[in-house]
């Protein structure tokens, strides 16, 4: 019995060992739809006249980064310029005294 519990315990470690390895990889499809995001984020934000000058660089550099095989890297980079983007965007409805655009 004693022999059973030990054998299926490191059973139970290995593969929780070998999946939490996987968890880390992300896969191209993860990095294309922050990608499209991205782009779409930026496109609103460009529409807005408020786009910050980085985050187009940004974009391409993810897909320079994605077409290197550096998928962690581009979706992270990705990740940041959608946020600068969306940032952008919600400044830009910002009046300095505080009131939203649709009320200038």
């Amino acid at each position: 019995m004693r022999k059973i519990v030990l054998y299926y315990g490191w059973v139970f470690v290995c593969c929780f060992i070998i999946n939490s390895q996987n968890l880390c990889a992300c896969t191209p499809d993860e990095v294309k739809t922050e990608l499209d995001q991205a782009h779409a984020a930026f496109d609103k934000a460009s529409n807005a006249n408020s786009v910050w000058i980085n985050t187009e660089d940004m974009i391409k550099m993810a897909e320079d980064l994605m077409q290197q095989g550096k998928l962690e890297q581009a979706r992270d980079l990705a990740h940041e310029a959608r946020y600068q983007a969306e940032l952008s965007y919600a400044q830009s409805l910002q009046q300095p005294n505080g009131f939203p655009a649709y009320l200038r």
